[in-house]
């Protein structure tokens, strides 16, 4: 047992941040996934673009297995000597990756805004209980529309900077 001195909010804080920017999730053990922490791992740098991965897999070569489980880094390519090797950390925006890892990119293919787009109907109703609102005809086949794709009247987009979702401009058709 630790001291009642040890759990201190700067120790929770200390703990919690290594946890966050440090620990790698491990899919392929025995027992199951799990969060742990790999020596030197944290030290491996984030790109985007990587299709490079840490896992667990079972130790020994493709005939004889020893039983033991060990950590690998998976390499997306060949890479040269003193090359530095970049795991990809998970689509993350901009924002996330500066909550949890305490940076940003420059160019970040994920970085986005969601724009809520909501569309008021104007119905009879709505236009006979508002001066100036103009009743569209097609409202109520709108609506139904709307329903019968499983959509609602507020949807929220994630836009990019160099470009936005299709289904954005579908909905507001």
């Amino acid at each position: 047992r630790f001291p009642a001195e040890h759990y201190t909010f700067e120790n929770w804080e200390w703990a919690f941040t290594m946890l966050f920017s440090r620990a790698i999730r491990l899919r392929n053990l025995q027992v199951g996934e799990r969060l742990a922490m790999v020596p030197y791992a944290d030290l491996i740098n984030h790109s985007a673009f990587s299709q490079a991965f840490i896992d667990a897999r079972e130790s020994g070569d493709w005939l004889f297995k020893s039983g033991e489980e060990e950590v690998i880094l998976y390499a997306d390519r060949g890479y040269r000597q003193m090359e530095q090797v970049y795991i990809s950390y998970g689509q993350k925006s901009n924002a996330e990756l500066l909550l949890l890892y305490g940076f940003a990119l420059e160019r970040n293919p994920y970085n986005s805004v969601d724009v809520t787009v909501s569309i008021a109907p104007r119905t009879k109703q709505i236009a006979e209980a508002n001066e100036g609102v103009e009743e569209d005809p097609l409202a109520d086949e709108k609506l139904e529309f709307l329903l019968s794709v499983g959509r609602d009247q507020t949807v929220d987009f994630p836009c990019y900077a160099d470009r936005y979702p299709v289904e954005m401009l579908e909905y507001l058709r």
